[in-house]
């Protein structure tokens, strides 16, 4: 017999992993098109324009899965005109667009918020 607490609660978890294996595995993030980009800068924009929230249940409790992570991407991008278009973008804000210095990016960052 187990006399420990410690041992008595690993030999639960590991009977419980047993009886049901597939509830102790992690669900695998969505598969998108972002993973297929090679620069870090392109594909954290991609993720960026991306809406991360958990489909399903809004009250679930769980907060990673409910929160937007389009900031988090921007501040990953380390082209400053990429990075002041892609807060531009989840922001819907088009006066961002103008810290821009390139004309051509400034009339793709206005023309796509509108």
């Amino acid at each position: 017999m187990i006399k420990s607490t410690g041992c008595k609660l690993i030999v639960f978890l590991l009977a419980m992993m047993m009886a049901s294996p597939t509830s102790f595995v992690f669900a695998a993030p969505k598969e998108t098109d972002c993973n297929n980009e090679k620069d870090s800068d392109k594909r954290n924009f991609c993720l960026a324009k991306i809406n991360d929230r958990a489909e399903g249940n809004p009250l679930e409790k769980d907060r990673y899965r409910n929160k937007d992570h389009s900031a988090y991407y921007c501040t990953l991008i380390q082209s400053r005109d990429t990075q002041n278009y892609c807060y531009a973008m989840i922001e819907k804000n088009s006066k961002k667009c103008e810290l821009l210095s390139s004309v051509a990016l400034e009339k793709e960052c206005k023309d796509s918020i509108k």
